[in-house]
């Protein structure tokens, strides 16, 4: 099976992650792989995929995440691509304008549409459009938890048949501390991990 997986998000944030993790996956499950990676990340790419390298079609491309010429130009590579690739793979919603089908994408969360994200009207805006893009051309969404799906469902009228909660895995290296780095914590603690302005 060909499989395309968008790599727009490489090195960026929770969603860099998690297309890591998902090209590493596919590659151990045979699939053929195709996707794209921005130019300036590309010294990076090569040295963590080195090692499987050999079994991934990648093009490093001269546009990033949430650009107007990106999603022109990824538009056009795409409606190329159909002929030869069976699914396309979004981690995110930061979808082109066009994309063949099958389209699976991920909807980490809805926090951008929420009333407390801190951002300007325009980026509000923005982000409304490609949630409702990427549900619209989606025939399958995934979320990563309970909250997403139901916040999925209830926003977006008529989804429930394309929602599935796929839970996200962690990687064994947050679990293998070196000794001298553990019980340092004595006392009770709250930890808190992102890099949203809503809690």
């Amino acid at each position: 099976m060909n499989i395309y997986i968008d790599g727009l998000f490489y090195k960026g944030s929770g969603i860099g992650r998690y297309y890591s993790f998902l090209l590493r996956g596919f590659v151990e499950k045979d699939l053929k792989i195709y996707t794209q990676v921005p130019c300036k990340f590309k010294k990076d790419f090569i040295e963590e995929f080195g090692d499987i390298l050999d079994k991934i079609n990648v093009k490093f491309v001269d546009y990033a995440k949430f650009s107007l010429k990106g999603m022109i130009k990824q538009s056009l590579m795409l409606n190329k691509m159909k002929n030869y690739v069976d699914l396309f793979f979004f981690p995110h919603i930061n979808i082109p304008f066009y994309t063949p089908d099958p389209t699976v994408v991920t909807i980490h969360d809805l926090t951008p549409l929420q009333s407390l994200w801190g951002r300007s009207i325009l980026k509000k805006i923005l982000m409304t459009y490609l949630y409702k893009s990427s549900i619209s051309k989606a025939k399958k969404i995934i979320t990563i938890s309970n909250v997403s799906y139901n916040e999925c469902v209830s926003k977006f009228k008529n989804t429930e048949s394309k929602v599935n909660i796929i839970y996200e895995s962690v990687d064994d290296i947050f679990f293998n501390f070196p000794k001298s780095e553990k019980n340092k914590l004595k006392d009770d603690y709250i930890l808190c991990l992102r890099n949203s302005t809503y809690v």
